[in-house]
Protein backbone atom coordinates (compact mmCIF):
# COMPACT_ATOMS: atom_id res chain seq x y z
CA UNK A 1 0.00 0.00 0.00
CA UNK A 2 0.98 3.33 -1.19
CA UNK A 3 1.73 5.62 2.34
CA UNK A 4 3.09 8.67 2.69
CA UNK A 5 3.32 10.74 5.88
CA UNK A 6 3.99 14.75 6.18
CA UNK A 7 2.25 17.16 7.71
CA UNK A 8 -0.09 19.90 6.44
CA UNK A 9 -1.32 22.84 8.74
CA UNK A 10 -4.24 23.72 6.96
CA UNK A 11 -5.21 26.06 10.12
CA UNK A 12 -2.61 28.61 9.05
CA UNK A 13 -1.76 27.46 4.89
CA UNK A 14 -5.02 28.89 3.11
CA UNK A 15 -3.71 27.26 -0.16
CA UNK A 16 -4.63 23.77 1.55
CA UNK A 17 -7.28 22.08 -0.32
CA UNK A 18 -11.29 22.93 0.65
CA UNK A 19 -13.59 20.55 -1.50
CA UNK A 20 -13.15 16.74 -2.74
CA UNK A 21 -11.01 16.23 -5.64
CA UNK A 22 -11.84 12.62 -6.63
CA UNK A 23 -10.10 10.26 -8.84
CA UNK A 24 -12.78 8.93 -11.15
CA UNK A 25 -12.66 5.34 -12.97
CA UNK A 26 -15.49 4.35 -15.18
CA UNK A 27 -17.82 4.70 -12.69
CA UNK A 28 -16.31 4.73 -9.50
CA UNK A 29 -14.17 6.99 -7.47
CA UNK A 30 -11.50 8.02 -4.69
CA UNK A 31 -10.92 10.86 -2.56
CA UNK A 32 -7.90 12.00 -3.00
CA UNK A 33 -6.34 12.44 0.52
CA UNK A 34 -3.92 15.55 1.74
CA UNK A 35 -0.46 14.65 3.11
CA UNK A 36 -1.13 14.62 6.33
CA UNK A 37 -0.15 12.08 10.01
CA UNK A 38 -3.70 10.17 9.38
CA UNK A 39 -2.01 6.79 7.34
CA UNK A 40 -5.67 5.54 7.48
CA UNK A 41 -7.03 8.70 4.79
CA UNK A 42 -10.30 9.38 6.23
CA UNK A 43 -9.58 12.81 7.07
CA UNK A 44 -10.88 13.74 3.45
CA UNK A 45 -10.80 17.85 2.18
CA UNK A 46 -14.63 18.07 2.02
CA UNK A 47 -15.43 20.73 3.82
CA UNK A 48 -16.25 23.65 1.14
CA UNK A 49 -16.74 26.25 3.59
CA UNK A 50 -13.88 26.01 5.63
CA UNK A 51 -9.98 25.54 5.27
CA UNK A 52 -9.54 23.08 7.67
CA UNK A 53 -9.44 19.54 7.42
CA UNK A 54 -12.38 17.81 8.90
CA UNK A 55 -12.98 13.82 10.06
CA UNK A 56 -15.95 12.05 8.02
CA UNK A 57 -17.38 9.16 9.11
CA UNK A 58 -18.87 7.60 6.42
CA UNK A 59 -22.34 8.52 6.38
CA UNK A 60 -21.28 11.90 7.26
CA UNK A 61 -18.89 11.57 3.97
CA UNK A 62 -21.98 10.87 1.85
CA UNK A 63 -23.76 13.71 3.16
CA UNK A 64 -20.36 15.86 2.34
CA UNK A 65 -20.71 14.55 -1.44
CA UNK A 66 -24.35 15.46 -2.50
CA UNK A 67 -25.34 17.45 -5.33
CA UNK A 68 -23.59 17.54 -8.84
CA UNK A 69 -19.79 17.35 -9.91
CA UNK A 70 -18.24 18.55 -12.87
CA UNK A 71 -15.91 15.69 -14.53
CA UNK A 72 -12.49 16.99 -16.21
CA UNK A 73 -9.78 14.91 -18.04
CA UNK A 74 -6.46 16.25 -19.44
CA UNK A 75 -8.39 17.14 -22.66
CA UNK A 76 -10.90 19.08 -20.36
CA UNK A 77 -14.83 19.02 -19.04
CA UNK A 78 -15.99 16.18 -19.92
CA UNK A 79 -19.57 16.03 -18.53
CA UNK A 80 -21.26 16.09 -14.82
CA UNK A 81 -22.21 12.92 -12.66
CA UNK A 82 -23.59 12.47 -9.15
CA UNK A 83 -22.75 10.51 -6.02
CA UNK A 84 -25.17 8.05 -5.35
CA UNK A 85 -22.85 5.51 -3.06
CA UNK A 86 -20.28 5.12 -0.96
CA UNK A 87 -18.93 1.39 -0.43
CA UNK A 88 -16.69 0.83 2.27
CA UNK A 89 -13.57 -1.25 1.49
CA UNK A 90 -11.85 -1.64 5.17
CA UNK A 91 -12.44 -5.36 5.92
CA UNK A 92 -11.58 -6.44 2.18
CA UNK A 93 -7.83 -6.51 1.57
CA UNK A 94 -5.56 -3.79 1.17
CA UNK A 95 -6.75 -0.72 2.60
CA UNK A 96 -7.88 1.60 -0.31
CA UNK A 97 -10.21 4.30 1.39
CA UNK A 98 -14.13 4.13 0.54
CA UNK A 99 -14.94 3.62 -3.25
CA UNK A 100 -17.79 6.19 -4.28
CA UNK A 101 -20.38 5.40 -6.99
CA UNK A 102 -21.14 7.71 -9.27
CA UNK A 103 -24.62 8.01 -11.52
CA UNK A 104 -24.12 9.04 -15.32
CA UNK A 105 -22.30 7.47 -18.76
CA UNK A 106 -18.86 5.34 -18.36
CA UNK A 107 -16.41 7.96 -19.78
CA UNK A 108 -13.87 6.97 -23.07
CA UNK A 109 -10.81 7.13 -20.30
CA UNK A 110 -9.84 5.79 -17.07
CA UNK A 111 -7.95 8.46 -15.57
CA UNK A 112 -10.68 11.35 -14.53
CA UNK A 113 -11.50 13.79 -11.50
CA UNK A 114 -14.40 14.92 -10.17
CA UNK A 115 -15.06 18.48 -8.35
CA UNK A 116 -17.49 20.97 -7.31
CA UNK A 117 -16.16 24.20 -7.56
CA UNK A 118 -17.55 27.81 -8.22
CA UNK A 119 -13.85 28.95 -9.67
CA UNK A 120 -12.54 28.85 -13.00
CA UNK A 121 -11.23 24.93 -13.00
CA UNK A 122 -8.89 25.63 -16.01
CA UNK A 123 -8.11 29.23 -15.59
CA UNK A 124 -4.97 29.59 -18.55
CA UNK A 125 -5.19 26.88 -21.62
CA UNK A 126 -2.31 24.16 -22.49
CA UNK A 127 -0.87 22.74 -25.19
CA UNK A 128 0.22 19.59 -26.79
CA UNK A 129 3.71 19.66 -27.99
CA UNK A 130 5.42 17.18 -30.59
CA UNK A 131 6.91 14.41 -28.57
CA UNK A 132 10.23 14.71 -31.14
CA UNK A 133 10.85 17.90 -30.11
CA UNK A 134 14.74 17.65 -30.02
CA UNK A 135 14.97 20.45 -26.84
CA UNK A 136 13.15 17.81 -24.53
CA UNK A 137 14.69 14.46 -25.89
CA UNK A 138 17.66 16.36 -25.16
CA UNK A 139 16.56 16.90 -21.10
CA UNK A 140 14.92 13.37 -20.92
CA UNK A 141 18.75 11.64 -22.17
CA UNK A 142 20.83 14.24 -20.48
CA UNK A 143 18.60 12.10 -17.21
CA UNK A 144 18.77 9.02 -18.50
CA UNK A 145 22.57 9.42 -19.53
CA UNK A 146 23.51 9.55 -15.73
CA UNK A 147 22.49 6.27 -14.65
CA UNK A 148 24.88 3.72 -15.95
CA UNK A 149 22.60 1.16 -16.93
CA UNK A 150 20.08 3.75 -18.86
CA UNK A 151 23.09 4.96 -21.27
CA UNK A 152 21.72 3.28 -24.42
CA UNK A 153 18.30 3.31 -23.45
CA UNK A 154 16.19 4.90 -26.56
CA UNK A 155 14.34 7.89 -25.65
CA UNK A 156 10.76 7.89 -25.83
CA UNK A 157 8.67 10.30 -25.19
CA UNK A 158 4.70 10.04 -24.37
CA UNK A 159 3.53 13.30 -23.69
CA UNK A 160 4.27 16.88 -23.78
CA UNK A 161 2.37 19.50 -22.43
CA UNK A 162 3.17 23.66 -22.19
CA UNK A 163 0.81 25.85 -20.17
CA UNK A 164 1.71 28.44 -17.33
CA UNK A 165 0.61 27.10 -13.62
CA UNK A 166 0.78 29.95 -11.50
CA UNK A 167 -0.20 32.29 -13.62
CA UNK A 168 3.08 34.41 -13.96
CA UNK A 169 3.13 34.65 -17.68
CA UNK A 170 6.15 31.80 -18.08
CA UNK A 171 5.67 28.60 -19.36
CA UNK A 172 5.89 25.45 -17.99
CA UNK A 173 6.65 22.36 -19.95
CA UNK A 174 5.89 18.52 -18.14
CA UNK A 175 7.22 15.97 -20.21
CA UNK A 176 6.28 12.29 -19.97
CA UNK A 177 8.47 9.38 -21.31
CA UNK A 178 8.66 5.71 -21.01
CA UNK A 179 10.67 3.14 -22.99
CA UNK A 180 8.84 0.25 -22.14
CA UNK A 181 4.77 -0.22 -23.36
CA UNK A 182 3.34 -1.49 -20.42
CA UNK A 183 4.39 -2.63 -16.64
CA UNK A 184 4.91 -6.24 -17.46
CA UNK A 185 8.11 -8.03 -18.68
CA UNK A 186 10.44 -4.72 -17.71
CA UNK A 187 14.15 -5.18 -18.52
CA UNK A 188 17.58 -3.61 -17.96
CA UNK A 189 17.71 -0.55 -19.60
CA UNK A 190 13.54 -0.11 -18.63
CA UNK A 191 12.41 3.67 -17.58
CA UNK A 192 9.25 5.52 -16.69
CA UNK A 193 9.88 9.40 -15.95
CA UNK A 194 8.01 12.86 -15.83
CA UNK A 195 9.48 15.83 -15.11
CA UNK A 196 8.91 19.34 -15.61
CA UNK A 197 11.50 22.11 -17.05
CA UNK A 198 11.05 25.98 -16.11
CA UNK A 199 12.39 28.93 -15.49
CA UNK A 200 13.35 30.11 -11.73
CA UNK A 201 15.65 33.50 -11.89
CA UNK A 202 15.85 33.26 -15.83
CA UNK A 203 17.41 30.25 -15.77
CA UNK A 204 15.92 26.88 -17.27
CA UNK A 205 15.32 24.58 -14.43
CA UNK A 206 14.49 20.72 -14.71
CA UNK A 207 12.81 18.52 -11.62
CA UNK A 208 12.09 15.03 -11.90
CA UNK A 209 8.16 14.26 -10.49
CA UNK A 210 8.46 10.88 -10.76
CA UNK A 211 11.79 8.34 -11.83
CA UNK A 212 11.14 4.66 -12.09
CA UNK A 213 13.91 2.65 -13.77
CA UNK A 214 15.71 -0.65 -14.38
CA UNK A 215 19.40 -0.60 -14.28
CA UNK A 216 20.07 -3.72 -14.11
CA UNK A 217 18.53 -7.37 -15.11
CA UNK A 218 15.31 -8.28 -13.43
CA UNK A 219 14.58 -11.60 -12.13
CA UNK A 220 11.53 -13.36 -11.56
CA UNK A 221 10.71 -14.73 -8.28
CA UNK A 222 8.22 -16.68 -6.38
CA UNK A 223 5.59 -16.09 -9.55
CA UNK A 224 6.57 -11.85 -8.83
CA UNK A 225 6.43 -10.73 -12.29
CA UNK A 226 9.49 -7.90 -13.67
CA UNK A 227 7.36 -5.11 -13.93
CA UNK A 228 8.05 -1.11 -14.02
CA UNK A 229 5.56 1.69 -12.94
CA UNK A 230 3.94 3.78 -15.72
CA UNK A 231 3.17 7.14 -15.22
CA UNK A 232 0.48 9.60 -16.82
CA UNK A 233 0.31 12.94 -17.19
CA UNK A 234 -3.41 12.83 -16.57
CA UNK A 235 -4.66 16.21 -15.62
CA UNK A 236 -3.96 19.90 -14.81
CA UNK A 237 -6.61 21.88 -12.62
CA UNK A 238 -7.22 24.44 -10.10
CA UNK A 239 -8.49 22.00 -7.32
CA UNK A 240 -8.31 24.51 -4.69
CA UNK A 241 -9.37 27.82 -6.23
CA UNK A 242 -5.79 29.89 -5.46
CA UNK A 243 -5.37 30.52 -9.05
CA UNK A 244 -2.37 27.56 -9.60
CA UNK A 245 -3.36 25.04 -11.49
CA UNK A 246 -2.02 21.61 -9.93
CA UNK A 247 -0.46 18.83 -12.13
CA UNK A 248 -2.06 15.57 -11.79
CA UNK A 249 0.39 12.01 -12.26
CA UNK A 250 -1.52 8.68 -12.11
CA UNK A 251 0.87 5.79 -11.42
CA UNK A 252 0.53 2.24 -12.41
CA UNK A 253 2.08 -1.16 -11.46
CA UNK A 254 1.36 -4.82 -10.57
CA UNK A 255 -1.93 -4.55 -8.45
CA UNK A 256 -1.69 -1.24 -7.30
CA UNK A 257 -2.45 2.12 -8.66
CA UNK A 258 -2.69 5.62 -7.45
CA UNK A 259 -2.37 9.51 -8.51
CA UNK A 260 -0.41 12.30 -6.88
CA UNK A 261 -1.42 16.40 -7.17
CA UNK A 262 1.72 18.23 -7.54
CA UNK A 263 1.09 22.43 -6.71
CA UNK A 264 4.18 24.95 -7.70
CA UNK A 265 5.34 26.82 -4.95
CA UNK A 266 8.43 28.86 -4.70
CA UNK A 267 10.55 26.25 -3.88
CA UNK A 268 9.49 24.03 -6.63
CA UNK A 269 6.67 21.06 -7.19
CA UNK A 270 5.48 19.96 -3.97
CA UNK A 271 3.10 17.20 -3.46
CA UNK A 272 -0.23 17.59 -1.98
CA UNK A 273 -2.92 15.52 -2.52
CA UNK A 274 -2.76 11.67 -2.74
CA UNK A 275 -4.24 8.44 -3.50
CA UNK A 276 -3.13 5.37 -3.66
CA UNK A 277 -4.30 1.69 -3.53
CA UNK A 278 -2.48 -2.08 -3.78
CA UNK A 279 0.73 -4.12 -2.28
Amino acid sequence: MKLFITACFAVFIFSCYSQCVIYVRGQQGNILIPFTENSLGINVPCDINSKKWKNYTEPQLLDSVKGEFYVYSSKGLEGKAKVISIVSTYNNGPYCGPIIKFSGRDYDTTELFALKTKWNIQPRPSFILNNENPVYKEAIKNILDQKTGLKNSAVVIKKIIKTDLDGDRKDEVIIQAANHPDIYNAGKGDYSIVIMQHIIKEKAVTDILTFQYKDDSCEVSEGTPCTITQYNISAILDLNGDGTMELLITDADHESDGVTAYELTQEGLKAVLDWGCGD
